[in-house]
């Protein structure tokens, strides 16, 4: 899934305890700019199942907004 609406403060550790409250995560990314490596306020998430990821978009993480893509 895809996840908008990150604050541009958040850190990796911040988005695992997030995403990791709903169930199994693969891998988690925060997507950075290249020239200052500050956060573009977004991050893709791989949860082991659809379900999973379905759960995540349902719960709208800490306000944030889950799509699937």
């Amino acid at each position: 899934i895809v996840i908008h609406g990150l604050p541009f403060s958040y850190e990796l550790n911040q988005l695992n305890d997030m995403v990791r409250s709903v169930g199994k995560v693969l891998e988690a990314d925060i997507k950075r700019d290249r020239a200052t490596g500050r956060s573009r306020g977004w991050a893709t998430v791989l949860y082991d199942n659809p379900d999973t990821a379905n759960k995540a978009i349902e719960v709208r993480l800490n306000g944030t907004t889950p799509e699937c893509v």
